[in-house]
């Protein structure tokens, strides 16, 4: 079963083990690990943001993270799923469970950053929105779409019966 919870200050060494499943070049993988564990590290310090960062567990690991920040609209700043728990539905809850509580609180837009070769978190999304060019880093596109619009892309998404946890421990 899979439970989601706020971030702890003990989860912040789990997060070594992240891995990115688009390479399987060991350097591309530390380095994806470094900026993992260093971008988690910086959103969890920087108190003048409205961060809400939490995990995914599955018997006792820390399996998932998902980091979102709210002003007027949502940003996904961070969705990270550990190599072993892949295609699971490890995401798709985290996100869920992310956007449901926003959908709640009125917001109306969702963005985060893809990296063009992350084709797991492309089709996670979808075409359920749209992708601009990132100013900032050629290597990366901004999606964007409606909270409501996305919700209902991962709630049609079709998950093995033992990936989701009740539904009260997930959106309660």
């Amino acid at each position: 079963m899979v439970v989601i919870r706020p971030l702890q200050r003990s989860d912040n060494w789990a997060i070594k083990n992240f891995e990115c499943a688009s390479r399987e070049d060991p350097t591309y993988q530390r380095q994806v690990q470094k900026m993992v564990r260093k971008q988690l590290l910086e959103v969890c310090g920087d108190r003048s943001r409205n961060l809400v960062v939490q995990v995914a567990v599955e018997a006792g690991k820390l399996c998932g993270v998902v980091v979102t920040e709210r002003a007027d609209d949502v940003d996904l700043v961070l969705v990270a799923v550990n190599r072993d728990s892949r295609r699971k539905g490890i995401a798709t809850s985290l996100m869920t469970h992310a956007l449901s509580n926003y959908a709640t609180e009125g917001a109306s837009y969702v963005s985060l950053e893809v990296h063009k070769q992350n084709d797991g978190m492309r089709r996670l999304l979808g075409e359920c929105g749209d992708y601009f060019p990132n100013d900032l880093d050629d290597e990366y596109e901004v999606f964007v779409t409606e909270v409501g619009t996305l919700l209902q892309e991962l709630s049609g998404i079709a998950l093995p019966s033992e990936a989701l946890p009740e539904p009260s421990l997930i959106l309660g």
